[in-house]
C-alpha cells in the first residue's frame, strides 16, 4: 500500500525562488529544490551534501491558499572582517569541511559579476499569507519513514524558502496510508466556497496544475487544525 508523508507549509510568509543575484523573486508555489532542501536540513544535511536517495521523492503541493506576492527591499553590505573569520570557525566546529567553510559574504549581482564591497540595494519577494498542502512520496518505504521521522525531530531548523520564514503549526500531519492524490482530495481545507482547488506536480524546479480537488470545507482556519494531532 502506498505510504505518504503530508507537511503543511503556511505562515506569515514563505518565499520559493530559483533564481540568483540582486533580485529575488517568488515562484507561486513550493519548488522542488525548496522542498528538497527543507527536507535534507530535517535529515541533517548540510547545503550541496544532500542524500541521494532523496532526489526519487516525488512531490505533489495542494494550493488552499495562493497568497499575495510582496516585495521588500533591502541594503546588503559586507560584514567586518572579524565576523567573517568568526563564522569560518563556526562552520569548522559545526562538521562543516575546511575547504567549503571559509565564509563568503558575496552575492552575484547579476551581471555576470560579484558585487564586492559597496552597499547593494536588491529587492526580495516573498508570499504573504499562502498555504499549502504538500504530499511526499518514496518508492521505498524506509526512506519514507525516515523522512518523517526527520521531519517531526528535524536536526537543523525548517523554513519555508528562507531563515526568517518559520512554519505555523500544525506543520507535520503525519504519514498516512493512501496514495498522495487521493489523500489531497479527502483533507478539508478552509478555503471559502469550496472551490476547486489546484494539485501542483512539483517537478525540477517546474510545476503545472495536474489536477484539481474539491475537499470538505471546515468552518474556519481554527476549526479546522484545532486539537490536531499527527496521525
Amino acid at each position: 500500500m502506498t505510504k505518504t508523508l503530508l507537511l503543511r507549509f503556511a505562515g506569515d510568509a514563505q518565499s520559493w525562488s530559483a533564481s540568483s543575484g540582486r533580485n529575488k523573486h517568488t515562484e507561486g508555489v513550493p519548488t522542488r529544490s525548496g522542498v528538497l532542501g527543507l527536507l535534507g536540513a530535517c535529515l541533517g544535511a548540510h547545503r550541496g551534501e544532500l542524500p541521494t536517495w532523496l532526489h526519487a521523492t516525488e512531490i505533489l503541493a495542494r494550493v488552499d491558499k495562493p497568497g499575495t506576492v510582496v516585495v521588500d527591499f533591502h541594503t546588503v553590505s559586507n560584514p567586518p572582517e572579524d565576523v567573517g573569520r568568526s563564522r569560518t570557525r563556526q562552520r569548522i566546529a559545526g562538521g562543516a569541511p575546511k575547504a567549503a567553510a571559509a565564509a563568503n559574504y558575496t552575492v552575484p549581482n547579476g551581471q555576470g559579476r560579484r558585487w564586492g564591497d559597496a552597499s547593494m540595494l536588491t529587492e526580495r519577494a516573498y508570499l504573504s499569507g499562502a498555504e499549502f498542502l504538500v504530499a511526499i512520496t518514496h518508492p521505498d518505504d524506509a526512506r519514507l519513514e525516515e523522512i518523517a521521522a526527520a521531519a517531526w525531530e528535524p536536526v537543523f531548523m525548517t523554513y519555508l524558502g528562507r531563515k526568517a520564514f518559520a512554519p505555523a503549526f500544525p506543520f507535520y500531519l503525519g504519514v498516512h496510508d493512501r496514495a498522495a492524490h487521493e489523500l489531497l482530495a479527502m483533507i478539508p481545507t478552509s478555503t471559502v466556497g469550496g472551490r476547486h482547488l489546484p494539485i501542483h506536480t512539483i517537478e525540477q524546479d517546474r510545476n503545472y496544475a495536474s489536477s484539481f480537488v474539491t475537499p470538505t470545507v471546515a468552518a474556519s482556519q481554527d476549526d479546522l487544525w484545532k486539537g490536531w494531532r499527527p496521525a
